[in-house]
Order: structure tokens, then C-alpha cells, then sequence
């Protein structure tokens, strides 16, 4: 379950819950809707895989972005392409610098 008051930095008095997977355990009266969308799979090879991020990242002159380096949502994809183009801007100053 996610706040989405911390998850998208939202000022609301009440919490704003999202859960995924929960149906059994929510009280159908404080259901303000429901959705179904594919969400990632957790599971131990996949935190691995993301834990190995900086091995590739920037390397070849390639770099990852994408929100299943996160929990697989939007934001997860932004702060994933931000740092994806801090890298290439860091090797492009490192280029530079090196001329």
C-alpha cells in the first residue's frame, strides 16, 4: 500500500491510499475505485539485477533509464531518466575536460 500524499507529494489532510493486490483485506465502503493495470513482478532476481545498475550504467556510452529500476511507476521512470541523463552529461564534462 502506498501513500500517494508522500508518493507524489500531494497536501492532503487524509491519506490517500493505493494498495495493489489487497482486495481481501480493504473495507469495501473506503473503496473510492478500482483499476486494474500490470504492475512488476517482485521478486529477488530482479532486486539484484537492479542493484547491478552502476555496473552498466554509462558504460559503452550507454545509458538506462526506465521505472523498472524502481517500483515500476511513472515516477520511478523520472528519477531513472534524470540520473540516466546526469551520466551522460558527466561523460560528455569528462569529454570536455580531456580535449
Amino acid at each position: 500500500t502506498y501513500d500517494l500524499r508522500v508518493l507524489q507529494g500531494l497536501r492532503a489532510r487524509d491519506p490517500l491510499l493505493v494498495s495493489v493486490n489487497e482486495d481481501d483485506r480493504l473495507d469495501p465502503r473506503a473503496v473510492l475505485g478500482r483499476y486494474d493495470y500490470a504492475h512488476p513482478v517482485y521478486t529477488a532476481p530482479r532486486e539484484r539485477a537492479q542493484a547491478r545498475l552502476p555496473e552498466i550504467q554509462g558504460r559503452n556510452h550507454t545509458s538506462f533509464a526506465g521505472a523498472y529500476w524502481g517500483a515500476g511507476f511513472h515516477e520511478d521512470g523520472t528519477v531513472s531518466g534524470t540520473a540516466a541523463a546526469e551520466c551522460v552529461e558527466r561523460a560528455a564534462r569528462r569529454r570536455a575536460e580531456a580535449a
